[in-house]
Parts: structure tokens; sequence; C-alpha cells
């Protein structure tokens, strides 16, 4: 038989290491309560093997079976701790008023024996080992621990008795043979102690000060729950950081420990942590305060534990060791106000793992929809975080109306996890509708066209209209056409004849309703128009540098637009408007524009409701000017209308180009020919120069190859370059001189 043993008063300070973190504080319900006889339950052992509770109370030990009901209540005066025998048979109570234990037969629920502790001692707790009951007592030696043997019919040899100061709380257990822990406080100050007990004479091997309040072995025989100082190393009592650093808060703590190590607590409610050494995680938590003793089931599938309110009550807390599990919820918070359709982001944690193919129900309710059940969700990924097993769900749902809409999402639990719900309110603004008209690309002067549209987010109420406009060049701002019905899937359509050439584009309003904003669509069809007869000419085909030049725009046949505009674009320039306005009765526009730059002209017909845009151009070339200018001359003289500037042999000519407009780092060459045998006829010609940073240059032309008298002419020629085509290559005119 075995009998499990519930600490008293666990006094710790519960830390950041035992607190579920990131996630949720979910409670695991627990079944409803027992009220029981008699006073506050303050220790509680079960036996296993008879299925009974032993419950120490102020002057009695009360018996029940494991839901609470009474079957015995044995006066015990100032019961102490209780203690069960090795073979199962017999629980020990101390007697602190009487300085006796009392035996208890646990077949029978009767008192069996009587042991006295020695004269003028009064027990206080009891512990079993080694076939001694072993106790703690108060007395005139100031406290200590005793052992006595005991034998059948109460005649067990005298107790012995060791001071120690202050003893209290023997905990004795088959997993540590030999040994006893205790709390003591030898020179005034609480200290954990344990002691060798194998001699029968209890022999001191470790002690440690703090707060050590109850203690309890670990089933591993290797370590001392203590309720202030945590857990302990049996060996030196030295604090094990691989287990929980210390234990909930205060006096009102209470603790128990299941056969595994696994560990129940109360703070405010009661939990239950998993078995070191690793780092403990919360697996469950039960609401309820006031607790004053806990205790495991036979098989540790449920915890009883012990409150007052308004006496005391049993309560059977089921389930301990299965995982909490928690529902939570992403964003959004609220659906966008566009859009009914929601996605929502749902997790479901615990301690422990889950397995494949994890489900969760979900209802909804909402506005006119007092609850309905959409389709299950299956997980669809999982990850661990800090410790805690996370699956991952997303709910898709579109909800038929604005409003707020409630999700409680429902987990059933396996035989790892309990089962948790969770709930979540999404508000959703009413709906944007897609409006999507559909309309032929292009459509001939004067056909009927059909237009199809859809409203998305149906169902919509009979009457549902869109109010359409239609706008083209005969209209730019716009006319009605009939309202065209809805259907109540959101489908319409508009048929229409289109007399005007051009863009036409309807618009497709919808003005909305209770549940959905207004929305608008739109959709153009090209109605064709003719060809217009547009050109645009020049007076000269190519200008000098600075000319003028008349362009005109002619118009033929249209139908009632007769405006054109010409714009002119000099090489390297922008395009600018000079000049816009209504043909004249030939059809013509025109207008005069100075040329220092070759020329592109373009005439541009807007268009009319029955002939389409139009655009002409022309190009203009124009020549540079190159100003040529002789120097070094010693008169003039005029031969055949020609003005020839005199030199004498011998003497350098000069001459100086400049070009317009500037043509700076850009090359011109000069050419010279001499009139002999009635003709001119060339004689040399220089490389290409460059101009001046004032576009001009000056050529210097020597005259010592001539031994006499003859007439030269000199021309300079200006060439573009590659990156240049502002203007065109241009010739000088001619310069004349004489050699004398």
């Amino acid at each position: 038989m075995a009998i499990r043993r519930a600490a008293l008063a666990s006094a710790v300070t519960l830390v950041a290491g035992i607190v579920t973190a990131g996630l949720p504080t979910a409670q695991a319900s627990a079944a409803d309560s027992t009220a029981l006889p008699g006073t506050s339950v303050t220790q509680a052992l079960v036996d296993d093997a008879a299925g009974h509770l032993f419950l120490r109370q102020d002057g009695d030990l009360l018996v029940t079976d494991l839901t609470g009901a009474e079957l015995a209540t044995l006066p015990e005066p100032g019961t102490g701790g209780i203690a069960l025998s090795a073979d199962g048979s017999t629980v020990y109570v101390a007697r602190g008023d009487d300085g006796r234990i009392a035996a208890v037969d646990t077949a029978t629920l009767t008192g069996t024996a009587l042991y006295a502790t020695g004269t003028g001692t009064a027990p206080t707790a009891v512990a079993v080992s080694g076939g001694r009951v072993w106790f703690t007592y108060t007395g005139a030696d100031g406290g200590g621990i005793g052992s006595l043997d005991p034998a059948p019919g109460g005649t067990a040899s005298p107790a012995v008795l060791t001071p120690v100061a202050g003893a209290q709380d023997p905990q004795t257990s088959p997993a540590a043979p030999g040994t006893l822990v205790a709390s003591a406080a030898p020179d005034g100050s609480p200290e954990a102690a344990v002691y060798d007990i194998s001699t029968g004479v209890p022999r001191l091997t470790a002690s440690a000060p703090g707060d050590p309040g109850p203690l309890e072995i670990a089933p591993d025989g290797r370590h001392v729950f203590s309720a202030g100082d945590g857990v302990l190393d049996l060996s030196d009592l030295s604090r094990d950081g691989r287990y929980y650093p210390t234990f909930p808060a205060g006096d009102d703590s209470r603790f128990a420990l299941a056969a595994d190590g696994t560990l129940a607590y109360t703070a405010d409610d009661t939990a239950v942590h998993t078995a070191g050494p690793v780092t403990p995680e919360e697996l469950r938590r039960y609401p309820g305060q006031g607790t004053t003793a806990l205790a495991w089931a036979p098989d540790d599938s449920a915890v009883y534990r012990f409150y007052d309110d308004g006496g005391p009550h049993l309560e059977t807390l089921d389930g301990p060791e299965l995982g909490d599990t928690y529902v939570s919820f992403g964003a959004p918070a609220t659906a966008p106000a566009t859009d009914r359709a929601i996605t929502l982001p749902i997790s479901v944690c615990g301690v422990n793992a889950f397995g494949v193919g994890e489900s969760v129900h979900v209802v909804r309710t909402g506005p006119g929809d007092p609850g309905t059940t959409l389709p299950a969700l299956t997980a669809t990924g999982s990850e661990d975080d800090n410790g805690f097993h996370c699956l991952a769900f997303t709910l898709s749902d579109d909800v038929p109306l604005p409003g707020a809409w409630q999700y409680a999402v429902t987990y059933d639990g396996d035989p790892a996890h309990t089962g948790s719900t969770g709930q979540d309110t999404v508000t959703v603004g009413p709906s944007t509708p897609r409006v999507t008209l559909t309309a032929p690309r292009t459509a001939a002067r004067g056909a009927t066209v059909h237009l199809t549209g859809t409203l998305d987010h149906p169902p919509y109420a009979a009457g549902s209209v869109v109010h359409v406009i239609k706008t083209n060049l005969a209209h730019p701002d716009g006319y009605p056409l009939p309202d065209v019905k809805v259907g109540v899937d959101g489908t319409f359509s508009v048929t229409d004849t289109v007399p005007t050439g051009g863009p036409t584009t309807y618009t497709a309003s919808f003005a909305g309703d209770a549940g959905r904003n207004p929305a608008a669509g739109t959709a153009t069809v090209q109605v064709s128009r003719l060809t217009p007869q547009l050109s645009i000419t020049t007076d000269r085909s190519s200008y000098a540098n600075g000319s003028t030049a008349t362009v005109t725009a002619h118009l033929g046949t249209t139908y009632n637009g007769r405006s054109v505009e010409i714009y002119a674009h000099p090489y390297g320039g922008a395009t600018t408007l000079i000049h816009s306005g209504t043909v004249d009765a030939h059809g013509d526009l025109t207008v005069r524009y100075h040329l220092p730059h070759s020329t592109t002209f373009s005439a541009r017909f807007p268009g009319d409701y029955r002939y389409a845009p139009a655009t002409a151009d022309r190009n203009a070339p124009v020549y540079v000017g190159i100003t040529e200018t002789l120097t070094g001359s010693y008169g003039a003289t005029t031969i055949n209308g020609h003005t020839y500037r005199l030199y004498h042999v011998g003497s350098p000519i000069g001459l100086t180009a400049a070009v317009t407009p500037a043509k700076p780092g850009e090359q011109v060459s000069c050419t010279v020919q001499e009139w002999e045998q009635g003709a001119w006829l060339m004689v040399s010609g220089t490389s290409a120069a460059e101009l001046s940073a004032s576009s001009t240059h000056r050529f210097t032309l020597g005259t010592g190859s001539w031994s006499g008298p003859t007439s030269l002419r000199i021309r300079v020629s200006y060439a573009r370059t590659t990156d240049d085509d502002t203007n065109l290559d241009t010739d000088g005119g001619w310069v004349y001189l004489q050699l004398r």
C-alpha cells in the first residue's frame, strides 16, 4: 500500500522561472466541491489501496473516501502531523495535547495503540523509516527529534530523544532510506537539516541556513523540496538551479509531489508544473484561493485540493498532468471597410507537443446570426516558442453584413492536452463593392454597343439599380442614361448607341445600401472616326541663318472642328506652340517664324465628332551665317562688279571668319582659287581649323609663292559636327583680292 503525503503550509516566492511566459493566462476548470465536516484540513494522506483520504484537522483525524464522503472521525487531542507505516497498515498521529503518538488501523479505521513520547514532550509531527516512528517535539529541553520502536498493543520501547532546538516537520522517504530531513533553529535562526538515522540516533550530516518551511524529499531520493528555499540537493542542501529556483509566495502556499516529481502548488491559484531537472513548465492552472492542503490521487490522475469556504471543502482537480492549452488570435481586430473577407490568424499553444492533424471548431455569431458553425480548421503549421508548442490556424470568412462578429474557437484536447476555448470579435464596416464594367474595345460610329457589369458582395435586394453616365466629345461633362436594374447576384447590363466618334466613357455608379458603401466603375469604347487631310508647308525648302519662314497649315474636310495648332521644334530645343486658331475659308492657317536653327514645324488637328486627330510635319533646315573679313591690304579696286582688296606680292593675307549662331569648338576651312586662263582654278585649301570661344578664326595666307601680279578669291566653309544637327553645312561667300 502506498500513501501520498501533502506538505503543510509550503511557503516560498514564485519567480519568473515558474510563471508561464508568452501565453495568455488560462485556467483549467475543476469539479464541483464537496463540503467536509469538522475544521480546516491541514494535511492529507491518500491511501492508494483502500481509496481513503486521511485528513488532519484540529483535534480530529477525518477519514473519507476519494469523493470526500465521511467514513470515520477519530478524536486525536492536539492533532499534529500524520504518517503511514512502511507496510501501509497503520497511520501514526502526533497528539500534542497528551504527549503520545496514536496508531490507527487503516483497514478498520480504529485506534490500536498509543505510544508515549516522553515526560514533558509534545509531539508535533511524525515520519516513518527503518521500522521506527520518528517525530519532532517541543519540551522543556527546547524540543528536538525523537524516535520509538512501535510494537503491537502499544508496548513500545521508550522513546529516544535528541534535543534539536526548533525541530519540526520531519520527512523520510523510501527513496532515501536511513535519511531524515527536518527544519530546525539550533541557534535561533531557521535552517534545513539532514540527519543520518540508520543507527536509530539522528546524526547531523548537512545543514543550510534559510527559511525552509515545510519540506518533502523528492521521489528521486536526491533532492529536497523546501517551501521557503526551493529545491535543495539532499547531500549538502545546496540549491539545485536545474529545478525550480523558488516556490510560490508566503506561508499560505501549499505543494505536493506526484510519483514522477510533477509539482502541484498554490499561490493565488493551484498550478501544476513538469518535473525537473529540465526547466519546469506550467502544465495547468486551476482557479481557487484559500487552499489549506494538496494531495495527489492514487494514479496521479487528479489533485485533491482542500480549502475553507465557510467550512472545509474538497475539490478534485482532474487531469493535472495534461497540458493546459490557450487559444489566441492575431490581427486584424477590425476588418478593412472595403472588404468583408476576414483572415484571422489563430494559435493554440501548450507545454506538451501536439500531434499531426489537430483541428479546431469555430462558431460565428453576429448581426441576425445567432450562431453558425463554420467548417473545422486544420492546423497549417506548428512552431516552438520558449518551450511552448503552438499550432497555427487560419480562419478565412466572408461575413454577410457589417457589424461586430464574434468567433468562438474550440480546441477539444487530446491525450496530452486539455481542451480550451477562445473568443475574438471582429468589427466589420460597410463593404465597398467592386464595380466591374466590361465594354467592347472599339465600335463603329452609329453602332449599338452592349456592356455588362457586376457588383461583388451579393446578394442584392430587389429594386437595386446602378446609375449610368455617358461622356463623349459632344458631352464632356456627361449625361445620364436610364438606370439599370441589378440582379440578386449583382449583375447588370447597358445597351446604347454611339453617334459621336472618339472615346465614349460609361460610368456605372452604385449608391450604396445598409451594408455597402457607394462604388463606381468605368469602361471606355473607342468609336471610329474618319481621317482628315492635314498638311503643313513652308515658303522655302531651306533658309539662311536668321531668316523668317512663312509656315502654312492646311486642313481638309472635317465635321465640326476647324481649329489647328502649329508647333515649332528647333533642333536641340523644346517644342513650343507658335500659333493656333481656326483655318480660313481655304482651310489655311499661316504664321511667320524667325529661324536661328533648323526647325521642324508640326500642324495638329485635335479631332472632332467624326474626324480623328491628325498631325503633319515639315522640316525647315537653316544654314549658319559666315562673315569673312580681309586684313593687311593697302587699297581696293572694282573689277566686274567685285571689290578686290590690293596686296603687295610677298605680303601676308589676313582673313578672319565669324560664324553665327555661335559654334565654339566646331570647325571651318578655307579655299583659295586663282584666275588663270579665263577661269577660277583651285590653288589650295587649308585643313580644318577650330572656332574660338567667340566663334571666330583668323587664317593667315602667305603670298611668297607668286612672283608677279595675279587675281585670287578666298572662301570659308563650315562643316557641322556629328553631335550638332541644329544647322546645315554652309559655304561662305567669295572675297576677292589682287597681288601687285
